[in-house]
């Protein structure tokens, strides 16, 4: 064999391994981990929805994920899975002890956003409501509508609440007078 096959081989040996990166990454597909940090359920009464708040980590794998638009379903121990859309109220108010009032800003919910930079983890919000239901939550699907119309999901445990990290500074108390001038009663 000649040194210029020789070169030759070795040339095509180093730009295959070269390409084999890019190669890999076009045939793979994204995928979403992530990790429920906290969950804010408001069963608001019986002829009325339950209210979720769900704070979550995402973070797009292998390629960066673009959507239009996020479902939510839960699992319930009874109900089984009950689906609700992603909203985000003008005015969240959930009754705990006393009345409190969602102070979260706009941009730190998840669906507002349409894309997932691959390997780049985002913290934020999601809410949903579903009818009334009152009972344990056992997973959460968060289901990624694609432009395309196909979808891309993941699934969460619920944890134990023990396990969440629960953060009261996004919630303002506010008086029943309050939510009577903003026309909520």
């Amino acid at each position: 064999m000649a040194n210029s096959d020789k070169i030759s081989i070795v040339a095509i040996f180093i730009s295959v391994i070269a390409l084999t990166p890019l190669i890999i990454s076009l045939l793979s597909t994204t995928s979403v981990k992530g990790k429920l940090i906290s969950s804010y359920i408001n069963i608001l009464g019986k002829n009325e929805n339950t209210a979720m708040i769900l704070k979550i980590s995402l973070v797009a794998t292998n390629k960066s994920l673009v959507f239009e638009d996020i479902d939510i379903s839960v699992k319930f121990s009874d109900s089984g899975w009950l689906t609700g859309t992603t909203s985000n109220n003008r005015i969240t108010i959930f009754k705990y002890e006393e009345f409190k009032k969602l102070n979260v800003p706009a941009n730190e919910f998840i669906n507002q956003i349409t894309y997932l930079e691959k390997d780049k983890p985002v913290v934020g919000y999601l809410s949903t409501k579903f009818d009334y239901v009152d009972e344990t939550p056992e997973e959460v699907r968060i289901i990624f509508k694609l432009f395309n119309g196909d979808i891309k999901t993941l699934t969460l445990k619920y944890p134990d609440s023990k396990k969440m990290h629960f953060d009261d500074t996004i919630w303002d108390t506010i008086t029943l007078p309050e939510i009577k001038a903003l026309g909520l009663l």
